[in-house]
């Protein structure tokens, strides 16, 4: 594995290398040093003030927003999915999960 890093000393990639393999997972930091996606499998991922994950978009198209309570904590976790269907399923901080909605495209 070899890590390279931009001017700012911040991860900007991973290389993956395999005997007949080999996998480059860019990381597109922003000026903070966040990852802004990771490679082809998340992106673009957006942050709340505090620092934690806010939302991103995984490689298949399946989009997670999360939300935080008053005091900064995880609250929930959504999952958007797109295509025949539309779905909205979210899980509290209990992690139960309860679909709230489930609407055909159009």
């Amino acid at each position: 594995m070899t890590r390279q890093y931009d001017a700012t000393s911040h991860l900007s990639s991973l290389t993956y290398s395999a005997s007949h393999l080999s996998s480059i997972v860019d990381y597109a930091p922003n000026a903070l040093g966040q990852p802004t996606k990771a490679g082809t499998y998340a992106s673009p991922v957006t942050y709340f003030p505090s620092g934690a994950i806010k939302s991103f978009t995984f490689g298949n198209g399946l989009k997670q927003t999360l939300t935080q309570n008053l005091r900064g904590l995880p609250d929930t976790s959504c999952d958007f999915a797109s295509g025949c269907r539309m779905r909205r399923a979210c899980r509290g901080i209990t992690g139960r999960p309860r679909l709230e909605s489930s609407i055909a495209a159009t």
